[in-house]
């Protein structure tokens, strides 16, 4: 199971994580290295009912692109406009809310990337 996601208020009421001073370190969390060109699929490893907080972080100055549960496969984009539900990981992290089972996807164009998930359960917002 993973660890919690502890959310409180700042000093002026608003909803945080604490994100911004640090995390827990996660009692959930997947690491590999990307190779160009190459998609490679990676599923959330709780069960379906859990909702998590995916903490993903890649080597800086790198370009990832990222999916979740798409049906079709993920590729570089190139010049030509496409309608598919990929996004590039801006900077070198991205927070996003999964669910246990999902499959994210994930490609680059660049050489030496590493990508590390780190899992948090999101009990409420």
């Amino acid at each position: 199971m993973a660890k919690p996601l502890q959310i409180t208020r700042d000093v002026q009421g608003y909803a945080t994580s604490g994100q911004q001073m640090g995390r827990d370190y996660p009692d959930l969390a997947q690491q590999v290295e990307l190779t160009a060109s190459t998609a490679k699929s990676i599923t959330v490893p709780v069960n379906s009912s859990s909702r998590m907080l995916a903490c993903i972080a890649i080597t800086p100055g790198k370009s990832v692109f990222m999916t979740r549960n798409y049906n079709g496969t993920i590729a570089v984009p190139t010049g030509t406009l496409t309608a598919a539900p990929v996004e590039m990981i801006p900077q070198a992290a991205a927070n996003r809310i999964v669910y246990g089972g999902d499959v994210l996807q994930f490609i680059t164009p660049d050489s030496n990337v590493y990508l590390t998930i780190s899992y948090y359960e999101v009990t409420s917002v």
